[in-house]
C-alpha cells in the first residue's frame, strides 16, 4: 500500500487499485506495508471509472447520499466535505438545518447548503447512527438504511420495517428487506 493526501495505492492479489479518498482516510491509514481495509465506491461515467476509498461504512453511505441526491455534488465536493468533517457532525447539521456550518466548509456556498439541507433533511431524518466501527447496530436498522438507500423515505422504510419484524422479528435482513419492499 502507498499513500498521500487524497489518493491511496492498495494492492489486491497482485493488482494495485488507486482510490481517491477524504483526508480522514488518509490520516486513518496505517503506515505501509500494514494490512488495509477500505470500503469503495466504484463509480462509471461516459468519461471513464473511478475508485474511491473510505476508512469506515458510514464515510462511504455519506459520499453516496452527497453524489446521488444532490445536484450540484459531484465526487470532488463529497470528499472534500469528508475531508473536513466527520458524518456524524455533518449529518447533525443537515438535521438541524445549520447552512452556516454548511456554507463553512471550503466549496460549499450559502446555495449549496440550502440544496443539501433542502434534498437531505427527510433523508437523513430519524437514520438510525451507527456504532462504532461504522456497523449498524441492528438487522432493522440495516433493513431501514437498505430502503432509505433506494430512495424511500425514511418514515415510510420505517413503518414498513417495523410492520415486517412485528410479524416475524426472526426473519433475516434479505427477507426482511423483501418483505418491507412488498409493504412499500
Amino acid at each position: 500500500m502507498e499513500k498521500e493526501p487524497g489518493r491511496a495505492l492498495v494492492r489486491v492479489s497482485g493488482v494495485g487499485w488507486e482510490l481517491a479518498i477524504p483526508l480522514s482516510t488518509y490520516q486513518a491509514l496505517p503506515r505501509p506495508p500494514a494490512p488495509v481495509r477500505l470500503w469503495t465506491y466504484w463509480e462509471f461515467r461516459d468519461t471513464g471509472q473511478a475508485l474511491y476509498g473510505f476508512g469506515s461504512r458510514e464515510e462511504r453511505e455519506l459520499f453516496r447520499l452527497l453524489v446521488d441526491h444532490v445536484q450540484g455534488i459531484g465526487p470532488k465536493s463529497a470528499l472534500s466535505i469528508l475531508s473536513v468533517t466527520h458524518p456524524e457532525r455533518f449529518r447533525e447539521a443537515v438535521r438541524q438545518g445549520d447552512r452556516t456550518f454548511l456554507a463553512s466548509i471550503r466549496g460549499i456556498g450559502k446555495k449549496m447548503a440550502e440544496r443539501i439541507v433542502f434534498e437531505l433533511k427527510d433523508r437523513l431524518k430519524g437514520v438510525p447512527e451507527l456504532a462504532s466501527g461504522g456497523q449498524p447496530r441492528t438487522k432493522t436498522t440495516d433493513a431501514v438504511l437498505a430502503l432509505v438507500a433506494l430512495g424511500y423515505r425514511q418514515s415510510e422504510a420505517t413503518k414498513a420495517v417495523e410492520a415486517v419484524v412485528e410479524a416475524d422479528p426472526h426473519l433475516p435482513l434479505e427477507e426482511l428487506v423483501r418483505q418491507a419492499l412488498r409493504r412499500l
